[in-house]
């Protein structure tokens, strides 16, 4: 029976270790929580976004590192996600303590726990600050390029009227 118990950690201990050089290795935050909400892990990289240390995070609601402009949307859309067993996806945003911002694009999914309730959630954050910065940008050019571009035609139809022009 010793033996069994043993070989049974053994594997325990392996198991954990390779979820540890996993979620280590990704590019994107991982945290768990219970299911009140609370973090229960967090991995380094979900850290370096939230401008966070996993002690700081540990423990307290997954909800205080988004940023306050945003968290009654994420909070109601996560309340209604709650109900469902699916992923919930959605984008916003993180504030750090130090007043960095992090857009991330957020899935989470319920844990299963026994068949009458849940064990919590796990959440995958990807940071996506470049790509709004790149939209921002992007919108930016086009409003400019619209305004020359009306600004030209205005012009040409000036000129062609002030010259007797069709």
């Amino acid at each position: 029976l010793q033996a069994t118990i043993d070989g049974l950690e053994e594997a325990l201990d392996a198991s954990e270790r390779r979820f540890e050089t996993l979620v280590g290795m990704s590019p994107a935050g991982i945290y768990m929580t219970d299911a009140a909400g609370r973090c229960t892990y967090v991995n380094q990289r979900c850290c370096e976004m939230a401008g966070l240390a996993a002690v700081d995070a540990l423990g307290q609601p997954w909800e205080q590192m988004v940023h306050p402009d945003d968290r009654a949307r994420v909070e109601s859309r996560w309340r209604a996600a709650m109900n469902s067993s699916g992923v919930w996806e959605h984008t916003y945003r993180l504030l750090s303590p130090a007043g960095n911002t992090t857009w991330v694009l957020a899935q989470v999914r319920r844990l299963s726990g026994s068949p009458d309730h849940h064990a919590g959630y796990v959440a995958i954050i990807v940071d996506i600050t470049e790509r709004k910065e790149t939209d921002r940008r992007l919108r930016e050019s086009e409003r400019r390029f619209s305004h020359l571009l009306s600004a030209v035609t205005s012009y040409r139809y000036s000129v062609r009227l002030n010259d007797g022009l069709p």
